[in-house]
């Protein structure tokens, strides 16, 4: 019971947030289709397109989840919520809420065209996993109602991750001190913009680069089998989410409330 009251609280911790994305997401295709047939009077226009919505409700679910952990662990331990009932009911929060906002975007992809068709001017609408496997035609020939529902599949696998990650950062910055908390947020960056870069011209002295061939050949690999189609995108999206949350787990179970 206590599982279902934190996921419940945390789920209406998410709740006007996700309407407020939304509000703003419908708003901007309003402006947009009024702006665009404004500007298609009297010229030769044929069309427009928009593209994967999702990929940015995967900020919006990065961001939310960056802001989910800090008040929602204070409420749960003061009411006498244990961290495992408090992180249950946030992987359960995770999911509905993905699966919500995976949903609405296949939605508002569909549904986002037909002001302007009404009006005689065709606009195309595609979502994410189209954009990205399918934007060939006739790269999808198993009929539109599956492929819609493949792409709200693929979004809510997308978002998870997106999900795990900001909740992983939020849980380790909570549990570092102040010193820990300046030297990962600034060694991040150093290590990306000069560490790496330093580390190249070293293999360069030292091997001639080989070190940093096989490296890159490796991951090459990987990516490619990760990210080479839409299911493998998907498992490797739920593999993140999973190793994330395990993470997480780890930096709250002994968490206190600061």
């Amino acid at each position: 019971m206590k599982v279902f009251a934190s996921f419940r609280y945390q789920l209406a911790d998410q709740k006007r947030g996700i309407l407020t994305y939304y509000g703003v997401l419908l708003g901007f295709y309003v402006l947009f289709e009024i702006l665009f047939v404004v500007a298609a009077v009297g010229e030769d226009v044929n069309g427009s397109t928009t593209n994967g919505i999702t990929a940015v409700t995967a900020v919006y679910v990065f961001v939310a989840s960056l802001c989910s952990f800090k008040d929602n662990f204070g409420m749960s331990l003061q009411n006498g919520v244990s961290r495992r009932s408090t992180f249950l009911a946030r992987l359960c929060t995770a999911g509905a809420m993905c699966a919500v906002m995976a949903v609405a975007d296949e939605l508002v992809t569909i549904l986002a065209p037909l002001p302007s068709r009404l009006m005689g001017i065709e606009m195309g609408s595609m979502s994410l996993m189209e954009n990205l496997y399918f934007s060939a035609a006739g790269a999808w020939q198993a009929g539109a109602f599956l492929l819609h529902l493949c792409s709200a599949a693929f979004g809510f696998f997308m978002l998870l991750a997106a999900a795990g990650l900001g909740y992983l950062i939020t849980t380790l910055f909570y549990r570092l001190n102040k010193l820990g908390k300046i030297l990962v947020g600034a060694g991040v960056p150093v290590l990306v913009f000069f560490g790496l870069p330093a580390l190249e011209l070293l293999d360069q002295f030292i091997s001639n680069g080989a070190v940093i061939k096989a490296v890159s050949g490796f991951f090459a690999v990987v990516f490619q089998f990760a990210f080479g189609q839409p299911q493998n995108t998907a498992l490797t999206c739920l593999v993140l989410f999973a190793a994330m949350s395990g993470l997480s787990w780890l930096l709250m179970r002994r968490a206190v409330v600061k």
